[in-house]
């Protein structure tokens, strides 16, 4: 037991948590920004795999990772726009549109990757460029609190001011405002002069460069090469820490700490000789739960609300 809480308090340990927190930072304020606009977007999932390969075929092309990281960011917005143009312009499901996009990703990335490499299961013989990992001088002599400030990818520095981008933009600026309307009534949003479509738009495009730059972290920061369906429920997960969140900034981000802790926890518990695949299971297990919860606690707030009426 001491040799288990030595290890999941470790050095070791926070880096990892920090470094699957990265990831789950882009996915859930990418979702936090499609929530608060009114459209739970599904395919996230998928965006941020395809948004990968895509970082992996820039930064190959160019021999620069910054142009990988563009690439995403763009490819990211393009499959969001998408996205919100079958959502809203020909009413498709937005689930079963979203359900769509994972399997195209999974699919169209494998096909991809074979037409480039000739093999289906990763790109590890396209010798791209990742992201550099920087270490803030001072801040990493800090004892115990130094190991926040060391050798992280750029990425990892660069999710905390996207936090910092979504909550001021949603909290304080005149877009925030139209997309926070237009997300709790449309019709209402609508007959005072704001245009639904124009400013739901403007969300995926947002949303979708976050998730871009998701998915250009997972292969040139996170790892250095792109791996057939790398995400592995990733963009679920970081849909639930938005709604867990309450779709707020703070709260998903919070949220994202829990799973990250729990994604970082089932590699720990590799040590009690469990099963794997219950293992790997426990931060999907651990999902579920805080999700049911939330639902339960929901469920008897407006319940008494109702009888307060």
């Amino acid at each position: 037991m001491n040799l288990i809480l030595d290890t999941l308090f470790s050095a070791n340990t926070v880096s990892a948590t920090i470094r699957v927190l990265t990831l789950l930072t882009y996915g859930s304020m990418a979702a936090v920004i499609n929530v608060t606009s009114g459209v739970n977007n599904i395919g996230l999932e998928g965006i941020l795999l395809s948004s990968a390969l895509i970082a992996v075929i820039g930064s190959w092309a160019a021999q620069s990772w910054v142009v990988g990281m563009l690439c995403a960011v763009v490819w990211g917005i393009a499959i969001s726009l998408i996205f919100g143009y079958l959502v809203m312009e020909l009413k498709t499901n937005n689930i079963l549109c979203g359900l769509a996009i994972n399997m195209f990703a999974s699919g169209g990335t494998v096909f991809l990757l074979s037409v480039l490499t000739g093999q289906k299961g990763s790109s590890i013989s396209i010798p791209h460029q990742v992201a550099p990992r920087f270490t803030i001088p001072l801040l990493s002599d800090i004892p115990v609190l130094g190991v926040l400030f060391t050798d992280y990818s750029f990425f990892t520095y660069l999710s905390l001011f996207v936090i910092l981008f979504v909550y001021i933009m949603i909290k304080k600026t005149p877009l925030g405002l139209k997309i926070r309307a237009v997300g709790l009534n449309p019709n209402s949003a609508s007959s005072v002069g704001i245009g639904v479509h124009k400013v739901r738009y403007t969300a995926f495009a947002i949303s979708g460069a976050i998730a871009g730059l998701g998915g250009a972290y997972l292969t040139m920061g996170y790892f250095s090469s792109f791996t057939r369906d790398m995400t592995a429920g990733i963009g679920f997960m970081s849909i639930a820490a938005c709604n867990m969140g309450g779709a707020t900034t703070v709260g998903a981000f919070l949220s994202s700490i829990l799973f990250a802790f729990a994604n970082v926890f089932s590699n720990v518990m590799q040590s009690l000789q469990m099963s794997v695949d219950l293992i790997n299971g426990f931060p999907y297990f651990i999902t579920i739960i805080t999700l049911f919860v939330i639902g339960f606690i929901n469920y008897q707030r407006k319940k008494k609300w109702e009888l307060k009426k």
